[in-house]
């Protein structure tokens, strides 16, 4: 009985977070197309190890694409290998269920940094 109420509460956890990082998603487009002319042909891509890359600002609408398609993924509940192989370790269905909130959580995440550091 008590495992199927976590189930419920991880159902209802899962879907907020879905929720959340649409919404986010969202927000980052409409940002992209409301400030789209005043940001300036190269943004920068990578900071790391002393040095600085750029690209064009066309590779914001790709970041944006991989993190739709990355929402997708785990709005539908399909595993990325590191889920797929939690569950081969017999985790219980409550902590694989967490570590796909976080992972959807933390790909929105870095994938807004991008666009954020150039929209503002």
């Amino acid at each position: 009985m008590k495992a199927g109420r976590l189930g419920g509460k991880m159902d209802k956890f899962k879907k907020i977070i879905n929720y959340i990082s649409w919404i986010i998603i969202l927000a980052l487009a409409a940002g992209l197309l409301i400030r789209w002319d005043n940001i300036p042909e190269f943004v920068i891509m990578h900071i790391g190890f002393g040095q600085i890359s750029y690209g064009n600002k066309n590779m914001l609408l790709v970041i944006l694409a991989v993190g739709i398609l990355l929402n997708i993924v785990f709005t539908l509940g399909y595993d990325v290998s590191f889920i797929r192989e939690m569950r081969k370790t017999k985790q219980s269905a409550a902590a694989v269920g967490l570590m796909s909130a976080v992972l959807q959580i933390i790909a929105v995440t870095v994938i807004g940094f991008f666009i954020l550091a150039a929209i503002v």
